[in-house]
């Protein structure tokens, strides 16, 4: 008898000790939730302190066409509020990501709030044009012989060329088998090209590095030269402009976040518009626009990307005549092969894919046509642009610089 309330002593024991632990457990996942709901509604509260500091007024970077978690959006959200301040809306330069508003926080959520992208971003389109005929379209005459060849350099592409004076002056890029470098040419005709020498060259001790400070856009203004180039670790390119950094990629996730490249800048009064190769995780490349008052800080249409075909574009040169703003861009076809094709919009900002194609013609330019540059000359389109005979994504095809003439026909007789 004594044995038996003894074991049934120590089963109740047991039971004891086992729902103690149940409840423990319990607690402890209690606990634990209540932790991380505590941490998430924080960090949400963060986030939208670090994009009220840096997001445009009443905007967010991400797409309008791209749906939020109610909750999430409710944290990251850009509040339609009055400008901050010049002692709150500091650049993110000078801000100290770990310290924001007074409340510190930990390194990897400064981080984690780096990857939610806080660029500038806004609404916007080019200034409308009319008048143009839809029926317009353009031909391309190209010159047989390349007008600026290689000589010992592996490549020659990229030109960027402006009226200068009563003749021409061209930035253009050259590799030398391991860094581009930007170089200058002037040129009476457009057709006989004169060397000055390299200008610029990556700095390996900056955001630069040491592959690229090349690929850029030149443009005369205010009776200065401007020049935006790529530069920054291949897998990340980043556009500057006199050293410094002044188009990002994009946040996590978005079409541009593997990098920007390819810039191609105009002036619309009282704007430069900023036309841009952005490439995602994927490595798809398409093309968005961005716009500035000063040619340093930059706000990316929200909307973008402005042009995407079912090839990889990029390389793009946009120009307005003729009743149109028109985009010659470069398309990566089958087996690397690249042709330049033609684009029409009346707002810079929704673009129609005309039929279009022009391809290289010559045994030199064979494999690739790219890299396009524009001047309108009245009735028609002046165009240098890079051609190789080796059909390679980045370099080593032999590039050399051509040139050619656009046209406008219509399209019931385009060939």
């Amino acid at each position: 008898m004594t044995a038996d309330i003894a074991t049934a002593a120590e089963l109740v024991l047991q039971q004891h000790r086992l729902s103690a632990s149940v409840r423990r457990f319990r607690c402890f996942v209690a606990h634990a939730l209540v932790r991380a709901a505590s941490t998430l509604m924080s960090m949400l509260g963060v986030i939208s302190h670090w994009l009220r500091l840096c997001c445009p007024v009443g905007q967010t970077p991400w797409s309008a066409r791209v749906p939020l978690n109610p909750l999430f959006a409710r944290g990251i959200k850009c509040l339609k509020r009055k400008p901050l301040r010049t002692e709150v809306g500091q650049t993110l330069s000078s801000v100290n990501p770990a310290c924001l508003g007074g409340a510190c926080f930990s390194l990897p959520t400064a981080a984690l709030l780096l990857l939610c992208g806080c660029g500038r971003y806004a609404d916007f389109a080019l200034p409308a044009v009319t008048g143009g005929d839809p029926k317009t379209t353009f031909a391309f005459e190209e010159r047989p012989a390349p007008v600026m060849e290689r000589g010992s350099a592996n490549d020659l592409l990229n030109p960027s060329v402006f009226r200068a004076g009563n003749g021409f002056t061209n930035y253009y890029s050259m590799f030398d088998g391991g860094t581009w470098h930007t170089r200058v040419a002037e040129s009476a005709d457009g057709i006989q090209w004169r060397d000055t020498g390299k200008v610029l060259s990556p700095d390996p001790a900056t955001w630069e590095g040491s592959y690229i400070a090349a690929n850029g856009s030149a443009l005369f203004y205010g009776g200065q030269i401007w020049y935006w180039y790529e530069a920054g670790a291949r897998e990340r390119l980043r556009i500057g402009l006199r050293g410094q950094a002044v188009l990002e990629p994009g946040p996590w996730g978005s079409w541009d976040e593997r990098g920007v490249a390819d810039p191609y800048v105009i002036r619309v009064e009282p704007y430069f518009y900023l036309y841009y190769l952005g490439q995602d995780r994927g490595a798809r490349q398409k093309i968005g626009v961005a716009r500035s008052r000063d040619g340093v800080r930059w706000e990316k249409l929200r909307s973008n990307p402005v042009l995407d075909a079912d090839d990889n574009v990029g390389e793009p040169a946009v120009w307005q005549s003729h009743g149109f703003y028109w985009m010659l861009y470069t398309a990566r076809e089958a087996g690397e092969v690249r042709r330049m094709r033609l684009a029409r919009s009346v707002d810079g900002v929704r673009w129609t894919l005309l039929a279009a194609k022009f391809g290289g013609a010559q045994a030199w330019d064979a494999k690739v046509v790219c890299d396009p540059t524009v001047v309108v000359d009245g009735d028609r389109v002046l165009v240098w642009f890079g051609g190789g005979d080796v059909a390679r994504v980045d370099e080593n095809i032999h590039g050399q610089i051509g040139f050619g003439v656009l046209r406008p026909v219509s399209a019931t007789l385009e060939k």
